[in-house]
Order: C-alpha cells, then sequence, then structure tokens
C-alpha cells in the first residue's frame, strides 16, 4: 500500500492574530473524500545547546505564557527562514553570549498534524558570556549555567520539561558523546 498525501483545494486565513496564524484548509483524502482541516503555520524556530568550554550549558529561565509557567530551556526563537542565523541571532539576544563553533545538529517537527513549525536544532561551542542581552519587550530572561554532567537529571526531574530542549540535547548526545565523556 502506498500512502498518498491530501491535495489542497483552498486556503483561507482565519487567524486571529499575527501571534497565532490559523489556516482552514479544504482538503480531498486519496479516497477522495474532502473535508476542511485546520493547520497553524507559527513560524520555524532556531535553538541552539551552547557549552562552555568549562563544560558548563547556558539556559535561559523566563515565562512563558502558553504554559503559565516559568521555564528553563536553551536560547531559541523564530529564525524567519534562515535558520542559522536565527540561531545566531537569539543565542546573543537572549544571553549576550559569543561562541566560537556553530552546528546544525538535526531538525526535528514537534505537532506534524496541526502545526508546520520545525525547530532547527544548534550545539554552539566555546561560549564566553558576558556580552549585553537584547531582549523583545515581552522577554524577561535569566541566564543560568549547568555543568553538562547534570542536564540529564535535570530532564528526569522535570526541572527542564521542555519538549524541544529535550530533543536538541538528545541530539547532542547522541551526534557528540565525546563531549559527554569529557563534562560528563
Amino acid at each position: 500500500m502506498t500512502i498518498r498525501p491530501w491535495t489542497v483545494l483552498d486556503r483561507r486565513d482565519i487567524s486571529p492574530s499575527k501571534w497565532f496564524p490559523l489556516f482552514v484548509e479544504r482538503v480531498r483524502l486519496p479516497d477522495g473524500t474532502e473535508i476542511d482541516y485546520y493547520v497553524s503555520q507559527l513560524g520555524d524556530v532556531s535553538m541552539v545547546m551552547p557549552i562552555t568550554d568549562k563544560g558548563e550549558v547556558v539556559l535561559v529561565r523566563q515565562y512563558k505564557h502558553g504554559v503559565l509557567k516559568v521555564t528553563l530551556e536553551f536560547p531559541a526563537g523564530r529564525n524567519n527562514g534562515e535558520p542559522e542565523i536565527g540561531a545566531q541571532r537569539e543565542l546573543v539576544e537572549e544571553t549576550g553570549a559569543r561562541y566560537v563553533s556553530l552546528e546544525h545538529v538535526g531538525t526535528t517537527c514537534s505537532s506534524p498534524s496541526k502545526d508546520s513549525i520545525k525547530t532547527f536544532g544548534y550545539l554552539a561551542l566555546g561560549v564566553v558570556l558576558g556580552g549585553e542581552q537584547k531582549l523583545d519587550p515581552t522577554e524577561d530572561i535569566e541566564i543560568v549555567l549547568v555543568p553538562l554532567g547534570k542536564i540529564e537529571g535535570m530532564i528526569m526531574s522535570g526541572e527542564i520539561w521542555c519538549a524541544d530542549t529535550i530533543v536538541v540535547y538528545t541530539l547532542v548526545r547522541l551526534k557528540h558523546p565525546e563531549l559527554f565523556e569529557a563534562f560528563g
């Protein structure tokens, strides 16, 4: 059996605001049935796992209104179609950090049935803090340094619980086990 994509017949923007783009699409399923299907297109994100030469991971603590909680995550933000540039910009804006190298470790999607958002994960090495944060008006960010060897325990305890951060951490762990041997 061959799985076939749906055919989009019509698309209407029904977005309630610029912060939540929402579309209704009239689609034809492979069997010929036509239905209305709702999808969001929030925009792709670049997320960076920054590590200092001492093996400290740079995290950001900030309030996230969608979950009504303060979260602990890797620096991230919308990339406006340029994932690597978005990663560079968000790391500098949220932490004021400089870095020696930046590597794309993978791209993931967290809700493929309802949103087109992709997260582009990056690893930054040789990170040095000390620059000025350039926060958006809605951001209030505390920089938190954590030894690399403690991140997994923080995930297991639920202190770090945002999916994109856990996925980017996992991609880095799988692609660079030598970092965890050196600093874990």
